[in-house]
């Protein structure tokens, strides 16, 4: 079935086993859960809209799409030229680690199609019809992704190197350290101390996540980083690797504080 919000085919749909609403499995979107009304709601939206709402889907991970959740994203700022590209690197990283070849055709579900050219010889064509690259970097289309690796990661930054044929791409050294943090693009985060808790999050998704976009940043909250190690030792790391702290202190949370302090001892070294 297809993807109710990017409307790719293949999504996985299931009942959720405790709310009135439906767990969708996509390759593009992420997995989420989409309620009734927000489905309802989606039937309508505009087909130039729904790859924002892909991408922001994949960037908040919300335990919930909701119709108020659908509202924020179209509201939301698409980030930069430089962040949709670090954003799509990590990603390409994290898939193809320590320099791994990876082919065009790799980064997502590929759909072959026959045709018969002259004679009775038969020749398969296709193309990438969806790619988690799409909503990664925040790309309204498949052709977008492969402008950003081809003018962008590779031409421009040099942060992936293309085969002279042209049939794989590599992650380069210079790509390497960048994924390292010593790339030019370090200390482009800013990072943001909060309650994570429904009643806040209108605040953190409509104020906060904007003006940090807004000023050229890339907001981060914890709670949306992956990480495998402890929890104290990868809010310490991304509070030193931020060019600044956001700290709310609404509900008077005893970890804000602790980030916050941690954040003022760290600028006063």
């Amino acid at each position: 079935m297809a993807c109710p919000v990017c409307l790719t085919t293949q999504a996985r749909y299931q009942q959720h086993p405790t709310k009135v609403a439906t767990s969708v499995e996509c390759l593009q979107c992420g997995d989420f859960v989409l309620t009734g009304p927000a489905a309802v709601v989606l039937k309508n939206e505009p087909e130039n809209v729904r790859w924002k709402l892909s991408a922001w889907i994949r960037d908040q991970r919300p335990e919930g799409v909701t119709t108020h959740s659908l509202d924020q994203a179209r509201a939301t700022v698409i980030p930069n030229l430089l962040r949709r590209a670090d954003r799509m690197l990590r990603w390409i990283g994290e898939n193809f680690p320590g320099g791994t070849r990876f082919s065009y055709d790799s980064i997502g579900r590929w759909e072959s199609s026959k045709s018969e050219p002259e004679g009775l010889a038969q020749s398969l064509t296709g193309e990438v019809v969806a790619s988690p690259l799409i909503s990664v970097g925040w790309n309204r289309n498949i052709d977008e992704v492969r402008y950003m690796l081809d003018e962008v990661l590779a031409a421009e930054m040099g942060l992936l190197k293309v085969s002279k044929s042209g049939s794989y791409y590599v992650v380069s050294a210079k790509g390497l350290l960048h994924l390292e943090g010593r790339g030019s693009e370090t200390q482009t985060l800013g990072f943001c101390a909060m309650w994570f808790n429904q009643e806040v999050e209108p605040l953190w998704a409509v104020a906060i996540l904007n003006a940090i976009r807004e000023a050229g940043y890339e907001p981060l909250r914890i709670d949306a980083k992956q990480h495998n190690g402890k929890i104290d030792d990868e809010i310490v790391a991304s509070i030193r690797s931020s060019r600044f702290v956001v700290a709310d202190f609404t509900g008077q949370r005893g970890g804000v504080y602790y980030e916050a302090g941690f954040a003022m001892a760290w600028a006063c070294q």
